[in-house]
């Protein structure tokens, strides 16, 4: 009987301890679902925290990028903006019930060592905070490249190079057009195009937009003309937006058995798709001549709108004709003027210097590209500023 009571007291002694031990073991089993549950709920609002943050960022971005909106003074704190789960919209003034999380923008200078110089820079910050959990995302400006930088020309000289096949583009950047020195002209040289000349050739230069701190000196120089291409040459700007820097277009009439040179200049929106604006956008904007069709696309091109620093140019657009001493020049009277171009409209230095070698004025002409829709005066009130457009520079994430 002692040996059966003794077992049973071990049986029962097993049991118990089997269901502390099972207590236990629930209890940390459920204290772990617990934690591991709360761990996924922190790591979904990390990610709904962190997708906010760069949706925020992005939204300010693409404000801050378009040429038509006025950038405020920096640094600037925009008003709290609200995601709404429900609606999957965002909203700045009204906080919704449903709110999936706040989203805090602020922008600013800040200054950053590029090339080893130190350059400043516009950091959009976005602070979202989801639940418990905050995430930032930075968006920090990049200096503009340069027309040198995608083999357009020799920073050096200015002379234009050869187009490669394909040529090189930057349809979504602002590129600038600056050599070193900065007066150096940008020209066209000896072997700037290859082809027959009795053939039209073409330079392209596409971009988003193109902004010209040296000017376009197509024809640069009496010993230049000498061995520069013979026949007709485009440099065709290609941009939504462009501001020139001092422009000079060439013609020079044969001599002999020599051909024509006839350097002219083609305004053209870049590839892509929504570029440019219609012709029924901008007819209030415009200060003369008319819009012929309302489906004809239009950029903006802007003459000298800073004074070109030099004591020969001085802030003019020159024409160069006749004889290789190029002593004869005259305005085109487009100082500081800006101007809607009809997509492909060109500027052809033989047909100007035509039409004033026949007793007209240079300022007819353009008044009959206006008449024709292809070169319409701006409005002053509707027309962008240099600088505003210089502040619109690749982003890229920080953060």
């Amino acid at each position: 009987m002692r040996i059966r009571d003794e077992q049973g007291m071990m049986a029962i002694g097993v049991a118990l301890m089997l269901i502390v031990v099972l207590s236990l073991f629930g209890g940390a089993l459920w204290q772990y679902s617990m934690a591991e549950l709360k761990r996924v709920e922190r790591t979904e609002q990390d990610m709904q925290a962190l997708f906010l943050a760069r949706a925020g960022a992005e939204a300010v971005m693409g404000v801050w990028l378009d040429p038509e909106q006025r950038r405020p003074e920096l640094p600037i704190s925009l008003d709290p903006m609200y995601y709404s789960s429900a609606e999957g919209l965002f909203s700045s003034s009204i906080q919704p019930e449903d709110y999936l999380g706040v989203i805090n923008v602020t922008i600013q200078k800040e200054d950053y060592l590029h090339d080893d110089e130190v350059t400043k820079v516009t950091v959009i910050e976005s602070v979202a905070t989801v639940g418990s959990i905050t995430r930032t995302a930075r968006l920090m400006t990049h200096p503009h490249r340069y027309g040198h930088d995608l083999a357009w020309y020799s920073d050096e000289t200015g002379r234009i190079y050869q187009p490669t096949v394909p040529a090189r583009s930057a349809p979504n950047e602002l590129i600038v057009m600056r050599t070193n020195p900065q007066e150096t002209g940008i020209f066209i040289g000896q072997n700037s195009v290859t082809g027959s000349s009795s053939n039209r050739r073409t330079i392209p230069f596409e971009a988003g937009h193109l902004v010209f701190e040296s000017p376009l000196k197509l024809a640069k120089s009496t010993s230049n003309l000498h061995t520069s291409p013979s026949g007709n040459v485009d440099v065709a700007l290609m941009a939504e937006v462009m501001f020139l820097q001092g422009l000079e277009l060439a013609y020079m009439e044969g001599l002999l058995f020599s051909s024509d040179k006839n350097y002219s200049l083609v305004l053209k929106l870049p590839s892509g798709e929504n570029r440019g604006q219609k012709g029924s956008e901008i007819r209030s904007n415009i200060a003369g001549g008319q819009v012929l069709s309302d489906e004809h696309l239009y950029g903006e091109v802007y003459f000298d709108s800073q004074p070109v620093v030099s004591e020969k140019f001085s802030g003019w657009v020159f024409l160069f004709w006749r004889g290789v001493d190029l002593d004869a020049t005259y305005p085109l009277g487009l100082s500081n003027k800006a101007f809607y171009f009809r997509d492909g409209t060109r500027l052809d230095a033989k047909a100007i210097h035509e039409h004033v070698s026949g007793g007209n004025s240079a300022a007819s002409y353009f008044d009959q590209m206006a008449d024709a829709g292809l070169l319409l005066p701006i409005l002053e009130e509707a027309q962008l500023n240099r600088e505003e457009l210089e502040e619109i520079q690749p982003f890229f994430w920080n953060q």
